[in-house]
C-alpha cells in the first residue's frame, strides 16, 4: 500500500496541473479581444483595408488618448483614398455608455468636429457631424458603437449601407 501512494499522489498532481493549463488557456482566450465585421463595400468602394481585434482596439484607444473597456474592434478603410473609413467597437454592455460619453465630450466643442444635428433610425440616434473633410456619423448597435468617415458625395449612401450592415 505504502508504495502505491506515491503513483497516487503523482497521478493527482499531473490532473490538477492539466486543469490549470486548460483553464488558464480559455480564460485567456476568452479575454482576447474578438475582431468585429465590417461590409464588404460601402457606396461602390470595396474594403481597402483593415484592422480587427487587438490592433483595431490598440488604434481606437491610441486615436482617443484613453483606454476604453472594450472587447471587440474593426476598423476599416474603403476607396483607393479612404473615402469611408469606419471604426467598430464592441464593449460587454450594450455600448451606450460609450456613445453617450462620446457625444458629452464632442458637445463640449474641443474636438475637430461641427455638430450638424441628429437624425433617427428607427429606435436609435444617429449623430451627424462634419470636419477634417469628410462627414462624420455616429450610432449604437447593439453593443457596438459605430463610427463613419466619408466624403460628403457619398455621405447619405455610406450611411444608408452602414445603417442597414449594423442594425
Amino acid at each position: 500500500m505504502k508504495k502505491i501512494i506515491p503513483f497516487i499522489l503523482f497521478g493527482a498532481g499531473i490532473i490538477l496541473v492539466s486543469f490549470a493549463v486548460f483553464t488558464l488557456y480559455f480564460s485567456r482566450s476568452e479575454e482576447s479581444p474578438l475582431d468585429a465585421e465590417l461590409p464588404a463595400s460601402v457606396a461602390g468602394h470595396s474594403l481597402s483595408s483593415n484592422v480587427s481585434g487587438t490592433a483595431a482596439i490598440v488604434e481606437i484607444n491610441r486615436m482617443h488618448g484613453k483606454e476604453f473597456p472594450l472587447l471587440s474592434g474593426a476598423v476599416g478603410e474603403y476607396g483607393s483614398r479612404t473615402q469611408v473609413k469606419i471604426w467598430v467597437s464592441g464593449a460587454e454592455e450594450d455600448g451606450s455608455s460609450f456613445l453617450v460619453q462620446m457625444e458629452e465630450k464632442i458637445a463640449e466643442g474641443r474636438s475637430p468636429f461641427t455638430i450638424l444635428g441628429e437624425r433617427t433610425d428607427g429606435e436609435r440616434v444617429v449623430y451627424e457631424l462634419e470636419g477634417l473633410g469628410q462627414m462624420h456619423f455616429y450610432f449604437q448597435s447593439l453593443k457596438y458603437l459605430i463610427w463613419l468617415a466619408v466624403d460628403e458625395g457619398i455621405s447619405q449612401q455610406a450611411l444608408k449601407e452602414t445603417l442597414e450592415f449594423y442594425p
